[in-house]
């Protein structure tokens, strides 16, 4: 058994139970005769204690340990002497009488503690580290849980359905390359199933549609487009009556393969990573082949069900002349959710 306890959980009634539990190893204090180990998983943190009488091997293992080995311990709860009033489990400890080292681990660039040494820079370097302390795990939770919250609103008064795995998921293959697909929505990719064939750019895509709810506020006429990032999604190919284009790639404005935008991206770092730093970058020929014409936004059904296939990525903000925090494109994210949970057709 992995774990039968989180080290977050246990209390004064655990006391004399034996548990297992597991994590990275957040300090060791070596006082000689007696090793104290802070055991540290998303639920909290246990006081995990060696004692000169441990067994060898307990001992010696606990003599290697540094900061972010992961370890499995099993041992005997006990109520600790001197109590820790600041942490939820500062009334026990737990005695080692097992130590396993599940995976050694090199010295963090940082602590990883509620309060990091860190910089920002560092920890941005180092970001699936910096992940595992405490105050970005609980914004990730609470991410997580609007996140749900969103969902069931939307559920319970409309009738959406979400799919969060990107545009690619709802399309149709029969290509072994693509057994995730689930084949409801009666368009392809006919180039197959890579990630990296087309890259990043600025693209334009023209609005077929410019009436319908999605491009609500966006669109101003029958010769409206919208200017946004794209970043490797799928060139769709329509292929039945229940998938019909919305709008389609017009032409490539810039990439790092291309040219340098002329406008202003102070306010979308994330865009211009995209377009000019480690993304590949959309080339003239590989937007004329695959891209072109090709649908970038596309509604389709199935059994009742509305669904939107948005091929840029407009949540990444709007492209213009000057630093915005209202960018159209955002809009084209918030229409599609008022759309998709509708009751009726609006």
């Amino acid at each position: 058994m992995y774990r039968t306890h989180t080290c977050g959980c246990l209390r004064a009634e655990n006391v004399n139970q034996t548990v297992t539990l597991a994590g990275w190893v957040q300090k060791v204090r070596n006082l000689g005769a007696m090793t104290f180990i802070d055991l540290r998983d998303r639920y909290g943190i246990t006081q995990i204690v060696v004692e000169e009488h441990s067994p060898v091997d307990v001992r010696e293992a606990a003599a290697r340990l540094g900061r972010e080995f992961v370890v499995q311990v099993t041992g005997r709860v006990l109520e600790r002497s001197s109590k820790n009033p600041r942490m939820a489990t500062g009334d026990v400890e737990v005695t080692a009488g097992k130590l396993t080292i599940l995976n050694e681990a090199q010295t963090p660039p940082f602590t990883i503690e509620e309060v990091s040494d860190g910089g920002d820079d560092l920890r941005m370097k180092y970001r699936y580290l910096d992940l595992r302390r405490a105050p970005l795990q609980r914004n990730m939770i609470l991410r997580h849980k609007m996140a749900q919250e969103i969902r069931r609103f939307l559920k319970e008064k409309g009738n959406y359905m979400g799919i969060c795995g990107g545009a690619y998921l709802p399309l149709s293959s029969s290509s072994p390359k693509n057994p995730y697909w689930l084949n409801i929505m009666e368009a392809t990719e006919d180039e197959d199933l890579d990630f990296w064939h087309t890259g990043s750019a600025f693209v334009r895509c023209r609005i077929d549609e410019p009436d319908h709810p999605l491009f609500a506020g966006v669109a101003a006429g029958k010769t409206s487009s919208v200017n946004a990032v794209y970043w490797e999604g799928p060139c769709i190919h329509i292929l039945g009556d229940n998938v019909r284009g919305l709008g389609h790639f017009e032409s490539l404005l810039a990439s790092g393969a291309v040219n340098t935008p002329y406008w202003e991206m102070a306010d979308n770092d994330m865009a211009d990573q995209a377009v000019h730093s480690y993304y590949n970058p959309v080339t003239q020929p590989v937007f004329d082949t695959l891209m072109k014409g090709r649908a970038s936004f596309a509604e389709g059904s199935y059994k009742g069900h509305k669904l939107l296939l948005i091929s840029p990525h407009p949540e990444m903000g709007n492209i213009g002349y000057q630093t915005r925090k209202d960018s159209l494109n955002f809009l084209l994210v918030y229409n599609g959710l008022f759309y998709l949970s509708a009751k009726e057709n609006l």
